[in-house]
């Protein structure tokens, strides 16, 4: 999906807001991802559960943000399924 966006924001299909919003997630998913995973893992390790399911809402979140931003760019290309 990354690289349709990127092509899509590149040839202007996909409006420069969303495209703005959707690098700006892509920075703080590359470094916000890695230390949640490495949070969990040292968490899963020491048997913290109340950490490693904050470490897991980190993650879940991420998700949610990529999923809603990919929407929302992806739909530039057929705002008729909206």
């Amino acid at each position: 999906i990354s690289e349709q966006i990127t092509k899509g924001c590149e040839v202007g299909a996909i409006p420069q807001t969303t495209c703005d919003k959707y690098r700006a997630f892509g920075l703080n998913f590359k470094k916000t991802y890695p230390l949640a995973v490495g949070m969990w893992e040292a968490s899963r390790k020491a048997n913290d559960k109340a950490t490693q399911g904050k470490a897991e809402d980190v993650v879940r979140s991420l998700v949610s943000d990529m999923s809603k931003l990919a929407n929302e760019a992806l739909g530039a290309f057929a705002p008729e399924v909206k």
